[in-house]
């Protein structure tokens, strides 16, 4: 009975070893919003001036993923997808025309 309980003991150490060893995932959801308030004077129906949100103010509003999969043995599987988005209606450009890419590194 002690030798069952031994090995059982023995058989969950490894597989806690080997869960530690396996690899470790990464997944990163971010974005950069940019939006301005422009106002602009004789501008407008009555050219009283004319005030409004605006995208882009410093750059172009972004949203991206990135991931990386250890894959074991020092190589990795990575992701990332990148998207531009406008701040002032929420609409997005054509799918993932910033840089996107899939790939492996290794050693």
């Amino acid at each position: 009975m002690q030798k069952k309980i031994v090995a059982a003991l023995a058989l969950c150490g490894a597989g806690v070893a080997m869960a530690q060893s396996a690899g470790t995932s990464k997944v990163e959801l971010w974005g950069i919003v940019d939006a301005a308030v422009r106002h602009t004077n004789n501008e407008g129906a009555g050219k009283d001036g004319l005030t409004k949100m605006i995208g882009g103010g410093m750059s172009q509003s972004r949203w991206g993923i990135n991931v990386e999969e250890d894959l074991g043995g020092g190589s990795k599987a990575l992701v990332v997808l990148e998207n531009r988005l406008n701040a002032d209606d929420g609409s997005v450009s054509t799918p993932f025309f910033q840089p996107s890419y899939l790939g492996l590194q290794g050693p």
